[in-house]
């Protein structure tokens, strides 16, 4: 999806984040490290394509995760609060 993503080609890396996060939830807890950068990813590209509010929900939601899996002055979840800037 990133690669897609880099390439300018945001309709293909919206529907492989969304597989991506799909696949996450299927099979990782939810706060796990990897589900939350998929979440990231697909909230990114949403951004990039004009969605905004569904962007800034995935955005608050992965904050949310990031606290609960690393702590409010986690490095880590700093950059989740930085994305909602």
């Amino acid at each position: 999806a990133q690669q897609r993503w880099f390439e300018g080609r945001l309709g293909e890396s919206r529907q492989l984040s969304e597989q991506a996060v799909a696949l996450a939830e299927r099979t990782l807890r939810a706060s796990h490290p990897v589900r939350l950068e998929a979440i990231r990813y697909l909230a990114a590209t949403l951004s990039d394509v004009g969605d905004l509010q569904p962007s800034r929900t995935l955005k608050a939601q992965a904050l949310t995760l990031a606290e609960q899996e690393f702590g409010a002055d986690h490095e880590e979840t700093a950059s989740y609060v930085n994305s909602l800037a």
